[in-house]
């Protein structure tokens, strides 16, 4: 048996599907939708897609990740197709309310580009100087 870090330990799935039916939720009353927009990754069980025209969501919620503090529920794509309209900033407020709710201890942008990192600093994310990712801590 080989010895794992605390970032390489197996994850149960439970995590993705006690956020799911709280992000549908949000998303159907956001965007006036009547069916579920996302759904657990088939790939990955603690993969969240959404996908719509409104709107393009990726999200890793798993409390051991790599390149991760222990607790991240991390954005990984975040896509609206109308900006500058509260979109990002209220999924922001839903996801810190819920990361508070299942005791997560951080939410996490990847790979922010350009306009991500602009946006994340107005909501007080900070940049992890090791990889490059962006970080707001849930207190």
């Amino acid at each position: 048996m080989t010895n794992m870090t605390n970032s390489e330990k197996p994850v149960h799935p439970i995590e993705s599907s006690e956020i799911l039916p709280r992000l549908n939720a949000y998303l159907r009353l956001r965007y006036a939708l009547k069916m579920n927009p996302a759904r657990i990754a088939a790939t990955n069980a603690n993969v969240i897609d959404a996908k719509r025209a409104a709107f393009s969501l990726y999200l890793r919620v798993a409390k051991e990740q790599m390149f991760w503090p222990h607790g991240t529920i991390v954005i990984a794509r975040i896509f609206f197709s109308k900006t500058r309209q509260g979109n990002g900033r209220s999924l922001v407020q839903f996801l810190t309310a819920v990361a508070r709710e299942l005791d997560y201890k951080f939410l996490g942008i990847e790979s922010p580009n350009d306009n991500s990192r602009a946006f994340a600093a107005s909501l007080g994310f900070v940049l992890d100087q090791k990889y490059g990712n962006l970080l707001l801590r849930i207190d």
